[in-house]
């Protein structure tokens, strides 16, 4: 998953993920570090991610493993077997134990702080939004906003209408729109380009039939990225929902 992670080595933050313990159908997991320890939920409504981690602690795969990938106000990633006894400034983010997890959304989990995630490569190389095998990520998140939180869905939804577009217009069925708008690049002709792309709606409707654009609850952003900080994301690598843990407070 090289192309995904750009990796930050912690050599003092060593992972060492303890017993499961069964809660009705959820699991309570225990992940130990040398500053203290954190306490995960695992919904049984994301079951094949559930499964996969349980499985792998018990193997003991992700002990010693370090937390790779550390990004302030966003979260912390790791889970890659490579970065076990890793030395300094080595390259991280491309491992895995060989296999992928079929994607498992549930609205009822974003990305609020203390989320608990499965890490994933982007859609134009896993439009199946396939899970990676071990590498998960917890979300630390900030508060946003409401003029930050409007600015930031305006632009995922512009990168999700530009990307349903591009895969449109390299189907043969739309090779002369798509050498029109080329023709129309080459002029400069930005009032077209601008009036195409925002009456684009209608065919992404008609050919797309799966597509929707990203939204939040008033719940998600009242009560949790106003207040209790969070990462609100709806592309590329952040968007599988495993499961769920909060931290203590800062």
């Amino acid at each position: 998953m090289k192309t995904c992670f750009t990796a930050t080595l912690l050599a003092s933050l060593c992972l060492y993920t303890g017993c499961a313990q069964k809660s009705g159908k959820d699991y309570v997991v225990t992940i130990h570090t040398p500053h203290g320890n954190m306490v995960a939920i695992l919904f049984d409504d994301t079951p094949k991610h559930k499964e996969n981690f349980i499985k792998l602690a018990r193997e003991k795969f992700y002990d010693s493993l370090l937390f790779h990938r550390v990004i302030e106000g966003f979260m912390i990633q790791g889970g890659d077997p490579n970065s076990r006894n890793a030395k300094a400034g080595e390259s991280l983010g491309n491992g895995g134990p060989g296999y992928t997890i079929d994607a498992e959304f549930t609205p009822a989990h974003f990305h609020e702080r203390g989320a608990l995630a499965a890490a994933r490569l982007g859609d134009q190389v896993n439009p199946a939004k396939a899970s990676s095998g071990s590498q998960f990520y917890i979300v630390q998140g900030r508060k946003y906003s409401e003029t930050e939180l409007n600015e930031l869905i305006q632009g995922i939804n512009y990168q999700r209408k530009n990307n349903a577009l591009n895969e449109i217009l390299f189907r043969p069925e739309f090779t002369e729109l798509r050498e029109t708008i080329i023709r129309k690049q080459q002029e400069g002709d930005t009032g077209w380009l601008n009036s195409f792309f925002e009456q684009s709606d209608t065919l992404i409707a008609r050919v797309k039939k799966d597509f929707k654009k990203f939204t939040l609850t008033d719940a998600q952003k009242n009560s949790l990225y106003h207040c209790w900080r969070g990462t609100p994301s709806g592309r590329r690598l952040y968007r599988v929902w495993q499961s769920y843990q909060r931290p203590g407070s800062d």
